[in-house]
């Protein structure tokens, strides 16, 4: 994806780029009709769940492959789960493993192309294989308090 460099203004990208033709003012019209349909025929709920869904679903794919984005998704999700888990019954912290996940599954492909692995020389590096790792065999334990763990 040309553009997407960590030091380029995403909105400036897509206004310039990509969002000023005429396929993309008939994508936003549908945009909004689907959304003004959500919120009219499924209430209040599963609109605001659509708003966050064409939020959250373009930032984890661009977070899987830019690092510094996925990075800050989780500081703000790290900081924002207690608040989220107190109105809804969703596994919001299992949420953030699923993104260190995927952002571990992006840098493989990365990896798989430029095989640079000069990243991993660092002890964060180790800190965050070692905490993949327990993540994994917390999954795996038999005796977890709850399944979703």
């Amino acid at each position: 994806m040309q553009g997407l460099g960590s030091h380029i203004n995403i909105f400036n990208w897509l206004s310039e780029r990509r969002l000023d033709n005429p396929l993309a003012y008939i994508l936003m019209g549908l945009v909004g009709i689907s959304l003004a349909f959500l919120f009219s025929q499924f209430g209040l709920t599963i609109g605001i769940a659509g708003v966050l869904g064409m939020i959250a679903i373009p930032a984890v794919i661009i977070a899987m492959f830019n690092h510094q984005l996925g990075i800050s998704l989780m500081l703000v999700l790290g900081f924002v789960v207690h608040l989220l888990s107190k109105y809804t019954e969703a596994p919001v912290g299992t949420s953030m493993d699923g993104l260190l996940f995927i952002m571990l599954f992006g840098m493989l492909v990365q990896q798989s192309r430029k095989r640079d692995w000069s990243f991993a020389k660092s002890s964060i590096s180790l800190w965050i294989a070692l905490w993949i790792v327990y993540n994994l065999l917390q999954g795996l334990n038999p005796v977890a308090e709850s399944r979703m763990a």
